[in-house]
């Protein structure tokens, strides 16, 4: 069961590996905020008691200071990569600076996405059944609202043409 309400957290809240003062500016589309923060933001919807937000603030915490060091690692290569510019165009030594940055990036990523997956697993323990179908409903309206989203701008491009 626990594995189920972390994949709804993970589908619901995406997995993001974003801390605070690293969450993108993207208009306010807030799956670019971490889970647990999102989770802490709708706190009076889930009615989730204090315990449950110091549980979480908590989980957050230990999250963040594990994962700071390695988000700004893979901020540090992903700046590297983009400076090498199109891959078409690369010489054979910035295609092997890439290769060596990739390399580099995947054992962090893997890091920063097992310690998500063990914060994702120690929420599922703080919330309740209830509050597990309420976001097991709000991934299911959010999964409705893109799909409908989709299908009008798909509509509207074809207007258009």
């Amino acid at each position: 069961m626990n594995r189920i309400v972390m994949l709804l957290l993970v589908l619901l809240f995406g997995t993001s590996t974003y801390l605070n003062g690293q969450t993108r500016a993207t208009g306010g589309d807030d799956r670019d905020t971490d889970p647990i923060t999102r989770l802490l933001e709708i706190w009076t919807e889930l009615s989730l008691s204090a315990f449950q937000v110091a549980e979480l603030e908590s989980i957050k915490a230990w999250t963040d200071q594990q994962n700071q060091p390695l988000v700004a690692r893979m901020s540090e290569i992903r700046r590297k990569l983009r400076g090498l510019g199109d891959r078409d165009t690369m010489t054979p030594r910035e295609r092997e600076l890439r290769k060596q940055w990739m390399a580099e990036a995947r054992p962090i990523a893997r890091r920063i996405d097992q310690n998500n997956r063990a914060a994702m697993e120690q929420v599922g323990d703080v919330l309740t059944q209830a509050q597990k179908d309420e976001i097991a409903r709000r991934l299911r309206d959010r999964d409705d609202d893109d799909c409908r989203e989709r299908s009008s701008s798909s509509s509207q491009r074809s207007n258009r043409n």
